[in-house]
């Protein structure tokens, strides 16, 4: 291991941390390879910013990251992301493209905003923020044990953006649980399935991506299948 400069540790292979990790200053860890943390990584002291940098490898948390919540948590180039456990004042995923997976609970205090940026992304766990920008190229889906998104502030775009490049957003049969009361900017291709609190009767669609379909607690708020039915 070479730590270039203050704050920034650079491995030349893949790690894997058997031991519990707890950070006491700010940190940027690039590897060249997966880097897997078996046990828990926390922050000391205060509110430290972590960001991560695999190298097109895997990142995988097996248990919690911050118990005392971190300050802003960023990942990117990864090939796939799981995580477990997470509560930070922010978290944001970019870069490379990768599956991520919520296999744990995401708290989000503070700034509370989620930002991914991503390939697919599966939900097996409840996300409690305030807003939320989720790109992905590829499906939204919920994993064997459904997720929610639960938003409880003011979105900074002025709607929830979920958009699903060339994929769907949930199914009929496993619609994502959205708990917001913001209006929704939405993308998908064919369709986008929700249930939530408040129900939504409208959404605005992403222009460059228009779902076909949208249902919310199974009730279809836009259909181009029945305007071109109606038109004909």
């Amino acid at each position: 291991v070479s730590q270039s400069r203050y704050g920034v540790v650079c491995v030349e292979g893949p790690q894997e941390y058997k031991i519990p990790v707890y950070i006491t200053e700010n940190i940027e860890l690039h590897s060249k390879g997966d880097i897997v943390f078996d046990f828990v990584v926390d922050s000391l002291v205060r509110a430290h910013s972590l960001a991560f940098y695999p190298g097109n490898g895997i990142i995988s948390f097996k248990n919690s990251l911050g118990d005392d919540p971190f300050n802003i948590i960023s990942i990117f180039n990864a090939q796939s992301v799981h995580l477990k456990d997470v509560a930070a004042n922010a978290l944001r995923i970019s870069g490379g493209l990768p599956s991520v997976y919520f296999d744990g609970p995401v708290n989000l205090s503070g700034l509370g905003i989620l930002i991914l940026d991503t390939g697919p992304v599966f939900l097996g766990e409840e996300i409690n923020a305030r807003t939320v920008w989720i790109r992905s190229r590829g499906d939204i889906l919920n994993s064997d044990t459904s997720g929610s998104i639960n938003l409880s502030g003011v979105s900074f775009l002025g709607a929830e953006y979920l958009n699903a490049i060339r994929g769907v957003i949930g199914s009929p049969s496993s619609p994502i649980e959205l708990n917001t009361s913001n209006q929704l900017l939405i993308g998908a291709d064919p369709r986008a399935d929700f249930i939530g609190t408040p129900m939504h009767y409208t959404v605005v669609n992403i222009p460059s991506n228009p779902p076909c379909i949208v249902t919310f607690n199974g009730v279809a708020i836009e259909d181009c299948t029945a305007s071109s039915q109606f038109s004909s």
